[in-house]
Parts: C-alpha cells; structure tokens; sequence
C-alpha cells in the first residue's frame, strides 16, 4: 500500500470532513497523471507509426535518444545502431551533420531544413529525403526532433515529368511539321523552328499575337479566308482539319500549299487551355500527286496518252455521239527484234521517234494514245475517211523521212470509220485493228529480212573482223557442205548458217568484240549470250527458221562440255557440228591481237586432236580429207 492509499484510509469516521479538500486535490492529480499517460501513449503510438522518420537528439551532447521505426528501416539499420550515438557518427547522417562545429551551429538554430537532402542506406542505395529539424523542451531540457521524409519516389517523378515536359518541348520544336501553339484567348506562345521558317515569325515575334496573323490560312477553291480557326477549336473543343486547297501567306514570300490540323489544348478537368496546330508544306507532295496523276494517264516511255485515258476518252465520245469520227489503229513492226538485236533502250527509241512524229502530224484535238507494247491509236474526231486518208500519208512519209542508227521504223496501219451516231466506236476499233493486222501480215515478213540485213550490216560495220570471220566461216562449211554430197539447197543454207552464226554478236558491247586482249571471266559470260541472241533475231523471219537452230547451238560440243544446253552428240545438229569445226579452223588460222595464227599442219592436227571431244568424229574425218583445199579457199 503506497502513501496516497494509506492517506485515504479513515481513522475514524468524524476526519472525513476534515480529509475532503485532500481528496479532491489527489483525484485531480490522478487524472492529470492519466491524461498525461495517455497523452505519451498517443504521443509513443505517433512515433511508432510515423511514416516519416523521426530522430529525437539530445540538443547539448549530440546522442540520440529515440529513433522510430521507419527511419531505422528505411535506412536499414537496427534502432541499436542509433541509441546513444551522437549523429555524426552514424553513417548516413555524417552528409547533415559532419563535424562538431555543424552541430553546434544546428544547436544555435531553432529550425533548420533541407529541402532535397541525399542519403546512403546501409545496402548502398541512394535515396532523398527532406530534412527537418525542430528544437524545443522537454521537462526543462533542449531536444532536437529530426523529421526526415523519404522524397525519392517524388523526386523521381518530378524528373519524369521534367523528362516529359522536355521531350514533348523538344519533340515539338525539332519535329518535321511546323507547330504553333495558343491559350485559351487564341494567342501564339510557341513556335517551333519549322513554323517560324514556313511562316516568317520568329517565336519572340509572334508571342501575343492573334494565330490568325502569324499563321493566316486561305481555301483557295473557296476563295476565302478560313473562320478564326482558334475560336473555332475552343468553341467546338473538337479537332479541325485542313488539307485540300489550302494556302499559307508567309509574313514574305509567296503563299505555300499547306496541310494540317488544330486540336485543343485539354486540362485534367476538360478545361481548354489553348490550341495547337499542326501543319506541314506540302508543294513536294503537290507535285508528286500531280505527277501520279498525270502518269495515271499518260505513258511514262513516250509521254503519250495510255490505255486508261483512251479507255475514258471512248466512253466520252461515245456518249457524246461525235461523227464522223476515224480511229486509226498503229502497230510498230520488229521492235521484238530490235530489242533482241540492239537491247531494250534501242527499242524505247524506236518507240519514243514514233511517238514524236505522230504528235507532229497530228492536230490538237486528236488523240494520240499508247495502249499496249507496241500498239498505238489515234482518235481523230470530226475527221472522215478522206481526211484521215491525208493523215496517214503524213504519217508514211514522215516515217520515210526518219532515219535511226539501230533497228528500223516500220509501222503497220489500219483506219476503222464512225460516220452515223447509231455506229459505236466499239466497232470502228475492230475495223481498224483487223485493217491493221492484214497489213502487218504483208509487211512484216519483208520488214524482218531488211532488219536483218541491217543487223548484219551493222555487226560488219561495227567489227570489221567479224565481217572478214563470218563469210570465211561461211566458205568453209559451203565447201564441207559440198563434200558431203548435200543438196544445193543444203549447200546454201550451210553457207548462210556460217555467215549468220556469229550475228548474235550484236547484242555484244563493241569493247567485248574488238578487245585486243583476252576475256575476263565477266566478258566471256556477255560474250556466251551470242548464240541465244542470233536465235531469237533469226527466228523473227520465216526464212531463216531452219537456220537459227544452228546458230543456237554452234558453241555445243561433241562430249556435251558446250553451251548454251549442254547438248552431247547427235543432240547437236549436223548443220551445228559443221559450223563448230569451220569456226574454230578459221579462228586457228587467223592472226588475232593477241595470238599469231596456225599454219595448216598445226591447225590440222588441233583438229585433229579435238576429234570425238569437242567436233563430230565424222565431220573432222571428212575435213581431213579436204583441208589443204579448204585452206586455198581462205588464201
């Protein structure tokens, strides 16, 4: 029993009066103690929980006295570590508090923060906090109570934001589209680089001002300016698109064709802050549609109308009922041929000279058209079978009159007529492409063998060797020919199969033919397409079918070690084996730049020695037979 209890105890019943002051003084000192408990309870519960850290520091000495737990664990270390330490000698303070002196200027300082403060934890991560610090007294004495706040997770998301703020800054100054932004009144507050060179404004210089006089935009289909786009977009708070026929007036210059957009400026609560537009010069993407457009009609080799602006142009004038009205359909004969002997660019020149003199001949308001490979039409309107007939002989003889280093201009030509309106041109077209066909069949055969002299011609001109090498080929296999007892016709087509065997040669850069030097492993393979080439000029004339087999397979050999098959044996043809062993003796006894020719004995028995390898067994006997003939023919 304490003090306060045995006080209370009666002695007898008349001290109670007496004792009833006492009482009421030691009640009300009982519920200060409580309220005083409680108080520190709330006071120690606080502390405990405490989301921040907290340091109690006695403010004379430096020691720690108290440290809850989120500072313990948030630095992680135990409460141990601190109690009784004085804080400078605990590690991750040591930044705040480095010396005796800092602390005795902290003791000097009834507050003191820092407001972005970095700390170490005891695994050596970084953290931030903020520090503050309070001095006040408990029960007569100075304390320091330390709140240190973990700010890390703030401060990362401050420099995200500043992350974000600047890359959208910098996104929208270095973009490739011209942005300008306003408030909410509509005034300009940025531009970007790309705005200010497409509009003339700098961004000092436009800041303030209205959007509509540094970016004024017009719709030129419509002939006037667009509404205050600004008022338009924080009206509507919806995107405003601008794109077809809309022009930019610069603060210099010309206007610029221009495409974009406004969109608002929306605040986390749907507010409207401002406008930002977006807009980009589009004269490059002008062009390129146009030039789509103008390609989407019009042949890109000749520069002619194609098939898609006929195709329109027929459905037009066939609802238009336009007589009397002529088309005249035109083909060109032996490009195919052209391509093969003198390449593809010969023949786009052919086509583009036809081209050129159609658009000469032809009036304004004809339609000059490439519909396919190497067909064209005209649509010659208000023109009858006696007007045409004139424009076709213009034709002709501007044809006549035209002269090209490679290939011939030949074309074939057939008129189909529309002279009353219940005619469709359906069947005016049909009458001019079979007109035209029937001429083709007269004139092409004839055509192609000119063409052919002309490659001919051209190959001797352009190697004087080949020329001399070709009609020696040609002797030797007409004499072997004759030795085998052949027909006289047999005996012509061996003669021409040695004159034209090398004519693919054509095909073959001049560099190639008359290099003085030997091959590179690069010009042997150009110059091994030779024989494919002549097949496909030979073939295009019936007269030369039978020996365009042979000038296919002249580099064949008898073990099958040849080209361009591969063929072995009798897979060869007689004429071709008779070729391969005529061409090789001539080239033997030849004198080349770079290799003195044979004498006879020498290229007799080179001959000899390629019997049943690379020549016909037979064909070489025969040749054994005849050779000192043959070599007073080459004399």
């Amino acid at each position: 029993m304490d003090a306060s209890e045995k006080r209370l105890l009666p002695s007898h019943e008349g001290s109670l009066k007496s004792d009833e002051p006492l009482l009421k003084a030691q009640a009300f000192e009982n519920q200060l103690d409580q309220e005083l408990i409680a108080s520190e309870t709330r006071y120690r519960r606080l502390f405990e929980s405490a989301q921040d850290g907290i340091l109690i520091i006695d403010a004379q000495t430096g020691q720690i006295i108290d440290v809850n737990p989120f500072l313990a664990k948030l630095l992680g270390y135990s409460k141990e570590v601190f109690i009784g330490k004085r804080i400078w000698e605990i590690g991750p303070l040591k930044d705040i508090i480095a010396s005796m002196e800092n602390f005795m200027e902290l003791q000097r300082n009834d507050y003191i923060r820092y407001e972005d403060l970095p700390l170490e934890t005891f695994d050596a991560q970084k953290i931030e906090v903020e520090f503050v610090s309070n001095v006040y007294l408990v029960d007569g004495k100075r304390v320091i109570q330390c709140n240190i706040r973990d700010i890390t997770d703030r401060k990362r998301l401050e420099r995200l934001l500043y992350f974000e703020r600047n890359l959208l800054s910098q996104t929208l100054k270095s973009i490739g589209d011209g942005v300008v932004s306003t408030d909410a009144a509509g005034k300009v507050v940025m531009v970007n680089k790309v705005a200010e060179t497409l509009t003339g404004w700098t961004e000092k210089m436009a800041h303030g001002k209205p959007l509509n006089k540094v970016a004024p935009l017009i719709n030129t289909a419509a002939k006037k300016k667009f509404c205050n786009i600004t008022k338009k977009v924080l009206k509507s708070g919806n995107l405003v698109e601008f794109v077809a026929d809309t022009q930019l007036f610069p603060k210099d210059g010309p206007t610029l064709p221009v495409e974009g957009c406004a969109a608002p400026i929306t605040m986390e609560n749907g507010e409207i802050a401002g406008v930002v537009v977006v807009f980009r010069d589009c004269s490059e993407k002008k062009k390129a549609l146009q030039s789509i457009e103008y390609l989407s009609y019009h042949d890109q080799l000749t520069g002619l109308y194609n098939r898609r602006f006929y195709d329109g142009a027929v459905n037009k004038l066939e609802s238009e009922k336009f007589v009397p009205l002529t088309l005249m359909m035109i083909d060109v004969n032996g490009l195919k041929l052209t391509n093969d002997a003198f390449g593809h660019t010969a023949g786009d020149n052919l086509l583009k000279r036809i081209a050129d003199i159609l658009i000469k001949v032809c009036r304004d308001d004809d339609v000059v058209a490439r519909i396919g490979g190497d067909e064209f039409v005209l649509i010659l309107p208000e023109t009858d079978a006696l007007h045409a007939d004139v424009i076709l002989r213009r034709i002709n003889a501007a044809i006549l009159c035209e002269r090209i280093d490679t290939g011939m201009l030949s074309v074939s030509i057939g008129l189909g007529y529309r002279m009353d309106e219940p005619e469709g041109l359906r069947s005016a077209y049909k009458n001019a492409e079979d007109a035209m066909y029937r001429h083709k069949l007269y004139e092409s055969t004839s055509m192609r063998s000119r063409t052919i002299d002309l490659i001919t011609n051209t190959l001797f001109e352009k190697s004087p060797r080949e020329s001399i090498h070709s009609k020696r080929v040609g002797t030797i296999c007409e004499a072997l020919a004759i030795k085998m007892e052949m027909t006289a016709d047999a005996v012509n087509r061996m003669r021409v199969s040695g004159l034209m065997h090398d004519i693919g040669k054509i095909g073959v850069p001049e560099t190639i033919l008359n290099k003085p030097s030997g091959l590179t492993f690069l010009e042997w393979d150009e110059m091994k397409r030779h024989p494919e080439i002549g097949y496909r000029i030979l073939l295009s004339a019936p007269q030369y079918y039978e020996v365009a087999d042979c000038v296919l397979a002249h580099h064949e050999r008898w073990d099958g070690k040849g080209y361009p098959k591969g063929l072995r044996g009798e897979e060869i043809p007689l004429q071709a084996r008779i070729v391969a062993l005529a061409d090789s003796f001539e080239a033997m006894m030849s004198d080349r730049p770079y290799k003195k020719a044979l004498n006879l004995a020498q290229a007799v028995m080179e001959i000899q020695k390629c019997a049943g390898f690379q020549f016909d067994p037979d064909v070489v006997r025969i040749f054994m037979e005849s050779s000192e003939d043959i070599s007073q023919l080459l004399a």
